[in-house]
């Protein structure tokens, strides 16, 4: 009974951290889009300040694995799209 307990304090400790998540990851989208849309200079400019504020907010409220899996992709992609002709050819 204990254990179980246990995991439905785990699973409202995630959905605690998830819902901001979502809620301002799914804003930031939002804007983004809105922004791709607008033909007026100030008015793009200002969907992409909010756009760009609620995805940094969505990577403070991201949990811990999430944060560590875009920092492996990050880091995987840099390598290949920093590698020259010349150093791929030395890989193979």
């Amino acid at each position: 009974m204990e254990k179980q307990t246990y995991i439905i304090l785990d699973a409202i400790e995630v959905s605690k951290m998830l819902i901001p998540l979502l809620i301002s990851f799914s804003l930031g989208i939002v804007a983004l889009t809105i922004q791709a849309q607008l033909t007026e200079e100030i008015e793009a400019l200002g969907a992409g300040l909010v756009a760009g504020i609620c995805l940094f907010l969505s990577l403070v409220f991201a949990p811990l694995f999430i944060k560590l899996l875009i920092l492996m992709t990050i880091l995987a992609t840099n390598k290949r799209i920093f590698a020259s002709s010349a150093d791929l050819d030395l890989l193979n």
